[in-house]
């Protein structure tokens, strides 16, 4: 399951999460994919600190992986951020987008 929108703050240490990751056609949950995340401007550049971000497998979920964004991510505040997921398991590749928002973290 992907989220709708993801919230980013810069110099947060942040966890990117996603969930239920599963083959569409078995309906299998994929637990051993090798996931990454990158984090694309408008013109589709990727971000120096969230590029190639490895998700790792969370032991004992349904295909629940995790990446930790460290606290030198500083992308500008705003909208028009994408976070290309891919995940590659027994040579099949899915990729996902989601919609990103970067903003200042709040007391």
């Amino acid at each position: 399951m992907l989220p709708n929108v993801i919230y980013l703050y810069p110099s947060n240490t942040q966890v990117v999460q996603v969930t239920e990751l599963q083959d569409q056609v078995s309906g299998l949950f994929l637990t051993q994919a090798t996931v990454t995340a990158t984090l694309l401007d408008r013109r589709g550049n990727p971000d120096p600190v969230l590029n190639n971000l490895p998700l790792n497998y969370v032991n004992g979920t349904d295909a629940t992986y995790q990446g930790v964004v460290p606290p030198t991510f500083s992308a500008r505040v705003g909208g028009g951020y994408v976070l290309r997921i891919i995940a590659i398991q027994a040579g099949v590749q899915a990729e996902f987008s989601i919609p990103v928002i970067v903003q200042p973290r709040k007391k």
